[in-house]
C-alpha cells in the first residue's frame, strides 16, 4: 500500500469522525440565575439536567428541568429563579408581641417584647431557618407582681394589705393626726416596683420677731402648715427683702421680711410772706417740723406747723399772712385828712370787708367786733373835727 493511499484513508476516517460529532451535538455550561444550582459537568446533546435552589431558597418561576437540544438548552435556564423561603407569621405572644421589622424570610430574626407589667421567660430572639420554620421555643410573658407596700412613717395605708399586687394596682396613704401629707397620695405597682411614696411631716413654724416691723394680719401662734402672716415696716423704714405676706411651708416660713431705715426727705416747702421761726434748713428729713408766724397786724392763714411725713410730703401747704381788717381801718382813719386819698383807702377797706363778709355768717362775733371798732373810730374822728381851736391871746 502506497503512502498516498494511506493518507487518503486516514483523511476519510477523520471526516467521518467529525461528521459523527456534528450529529451527536453538545451544549455549553448554562448561565443560571442567582441562588440556582445545576448538578453535572457534561452536557451532551439530548441530555436533561435538573435545576435546584440553594438552601433557604425555593423555586419562584420557570421549569426545574432543562434539555440540551441542537447545542442549546431548552427552556432557557435563566427563566428558573429562586427566592428566600418564608417562615410565615410566628403567631401571637400572650401579653406581648413580636418585633418583625426585619422581615419573616430566611435569615431574618424576630424579637419577643412583653407588655408593661409583664416579664419575658425564654429566648426573646428567633430566626427563620433553611427549612422555612422558626427556630427555638415560643417565649412567654408573665405578670410581674409587687410585694405588699411597707407603711410610711407617721402614716398608714387606707385599705387592708393584700398578699401581692398586680401591675397598675394602687394603694392610698393617709397621715396620722397633726401630720401633713406631701407628695402623691397614691402609689402604683409598676413592673414589680412601687412608685414613690408620699411622706408625712409635722409642720410647725416658729414665731417671728421682725425688727422695725409690725404684724398686721395673723394670730400670735402656734403656726401650722399654710398659716399666713402679714407684716408692714414701721414709718421711716422700707422692706428691702422677703415678702410682706409669708406662709408656713414644710421647711419653715416662705420668706423673712427685712426692714431697713430709709432717708425720707420732703421737698423745700417754698417761701411765702409767713416767716419760719423754727425748723428751717435743708434737707428736710422725715419727722421734721416747721413753725410759721406773721408780723404784728397780720393774721396767719393756714397751719402754724408743717410736718414731713413718711411719704416724703408735707402735712399741708405753707401758710400765708393777711393784713388784719381792723389794722387797715385804723390806718385809713389815721390819714383821713388826706382827703380824696383817705376816701380811696376807705373804699378799699369797705370792698375788702364786703368780700370777706360773703365767707362769714351774718352777725358773727368778728363782724360785731368790727362794727364796734368802726363806731369807736368814727366817734374819735368826729371829736377831732369839732374840737375848737385854742383861744387866741388877749
Amino acid at each position: 500500500m502506497s503512502i498516498m493511499l494511506l493518507q487518503k484513508i486516514l483523511g476519510c476516517v477523520w471526516i467521518l469522525f467529525l461528521l459523527s460529532l456534528e450529529i451527536r451535538g453538545q451544549c455549553s455550561k448554562p448561565v443560571l440565575s442567582d441562588n440556582v444550582v445545576l448538578v453535572g459537568t457534561t452536557f451532551e446533546e439530548g441530555s436533561s439536567k435538573k435545576l435546584s435552589c440553594v438552601p433557604g431558597y425555593a423555586p419562584e418561576t420557570g421549569t426545574a428541568v432543562v434539555t440540551c437540544l441542537g447545542g442549546k438548552w431548552n427552556p432557557n435556564p435563566q427563566v428558573f429563579t429562586c427566592k428566600k423561603k418564608s417562615c410565615g407569621n410566628p403567631g401571637d405572644v400572650p401579653n406581648g408581641r413580636y418585633d418583625m421589622t426585619g422581615g419573616i424570610d430566611f435569615g431574618s430574626t424576630i424579637t419577643a417584647i412583653c407588655n408593661e407589667g409583664y416579664q419575658l421567660f425564654g429566648n426573646a430572639h428567633r430566626s427563620c431557618s433553611v427549612d422555612g420554620t422558626w427556630d427555638g421555643q415560643e417565649p412567654r410573658c408573665e405578670a410581674v407582681k409587687c410585694v405588699p407596700h411597707p407603711p410610711i412613717d407617721n402614716g398608714r395605708l387606707e385599705s387592708a394589705l393584700m398578699e401581692h399586687y398586680d401591675h397598675d394596682d394602687v394603694v392610698l396613704h393617709v397621715c396620722n393626726d397633726d401630720y401633713t401629707l406631701f407628695g402623691k397620695r397614691e402609689t402604683i405597682c409598676k413592673n414589680g416596683e412601687w412608685t414613690e411614696a408620699p411622706r408625712c411631716t409635722k409642720v410647725q413654724c416658729q414665731r417671728l420677731d421682725i425688727p422695725d416691723a409690725k404684724r398686721v394680719q395673723g394670730g400670735s401662734g402656734p403656726y401650722g402648715y399654710k398659716s399666713t402672716l402679714m407684716y408692714e415696716c414701721n414709718k421711716g423704714f422700707k422692706m428691702v427683702s422677703g415678702e410682706a405676706r409669708i406662709v408656713c411651708e414644710e421647711n419653715g416660713w416662705s420668706s423673712t421680711p427685712i426692714c431697713k431705715a430709709v432717708a425720707i426727705e420732703c421737698p423745700n416747702p417754698g417761701s411765702t410772706n409767713a416767716t419760719i421761726t423754727d425748723g428751717s434748713g435743708d434737707p428736710y428729713k422725715y419727722g421734721a417740723i416747721l413753725t410759721y408766724k406773721c408780723q404784728a397786724g397780720h393774721t396767719l392763714v393756714g397751719s402754724t406747723h408743717l410736718k414731713c411725713g413718711s411719704d416724703g410730703q408735707w402735712s399741708s401747704k405753707p401758710p400765708t399772712c393777711q393784713v388784719d381788717d381792723n389794722n387797715l381801718l385804723k390806718i385809713i382813719l389815721g390819714i383821713a385828712g388826706a382827703g380824696a386819698g383817705g376816701a380811696l383807702l376807705f373804699g378799699v377797706w369797705y370792698c375788702r370787708k364786703k368780700k370777706r363778709g360773703k365767707t362769714e355768717p351774718h352777725g358773727t362775733t368778728a363782724e360785731a367786733e368790727e362794727g364796734v371798732e368802726l363806731k369807736s373810730a368814727e366817734s374819735s374822728k368826729q371829736a377831732e373835727v369839732v374840737d375848737p381851736e385854742p383861744a387866741s391871746g388877749p
